[in-house]
């Protein structure tokens, strides 16, 4: 670091990135982002800004076997699909639905990867759609029957307290798509369904802030149902 130049954000993660692979330029790298080290895990929640996790070791994702000499390093085998990988702050880093299966694989606490999901949903950078396929084989973890990735979905987003910002997203979002104002979906929800009072009060967050895309998931199905006059 040069007295005077612009300071470097993450700058011992990025060392450590650049470490794996010294050989190659970081450019290179980038091009090619999901076939080299990746950050992953708790590391690449904390660059996403997710969650509280502790990376107390920098954390990567590596497609081939490596080893590395550094007691801060925890390098981890898997092969990353180019979607599953994104550039934050100009490091190769995993998508917020593959860092929740990452987490979940790696045996973190419930309540942590709660936190980091509720995160991902509350500064809109997920997609629950693509996640709860991949939730499925973690349904017995949470006592749930085999293959209920939608329920380990929804358990993991109440534990973090954001169900209720998704229910008022999908509101919103299925009220404009049935020209309807948020109001008048608050009041056919409340005549058709048993509504918690926080449900309604997310709801009426989300109708002043009225997001232009909302997150999209399995409790849409419980939107569309209060919009239709159905039951709980």
């Amino acid at each position: 670091m040069l007295r005077g130049a612009a300071g470097v954000e993450h700058l011992e993660l990025r060392a450590a990135w650049l470490g794996l692979e010294p050989e190659q330029m970081a450019a290179d790298r980038l091009i090619r982002r999901h076939q080299g080290a990746v950050v992953s895990h708790a590391s690449a929640a904390r660059l996403h800004q997710l969650g509280d996790l502790e990376a107390d070791r920098h954390e990567f994702t590596f497609p081939t076997r490596k080893q590395t000499r550094r007691t801060d390093v925890r390098l981890h085998r898997g092969v990353l699909t180019p979607a599953e990988v994104v550039t934050v702050a100009g490091l190769p880093t995993t998508t917020p639905e593959r860092i929740v299966v990452d987490l979940l694989d790696d045996r973190h606490d419930g309540e942590h990867i709660a936190r980091v999901l509720a995160s991902a949903v509350r500064s809109r950078s997920i997609d629950l759609d693509r996640l709860a396929p991949r939730l499925a084989r973690f349904a017995a973890r949470f006592d749930f029957a085999a293959g209920e990735g939608e329920r380990v979905l929804d358990h993991l987003l109440e534990v973090g307290g954001a169900l209720d910002q998704v229910v008022a997203d999908n509101l919103v979002n299925i009220a404009r798509a049935q020209n309807l104002t948020v109001v008048e979906a608050m009041a056919r929800a409340a005549q058709g369904v048993r509504v918690d009072p926080a449900v309604m009060e997310a709801m009426a967050r989300a109708a002043w802030g009225a997001p232009e895309t909302g997150i999209r998931g399995p409790a849409s199905r419980r939107a569309l149902k209060a919009l239709e006059g159905g039951s709980d």
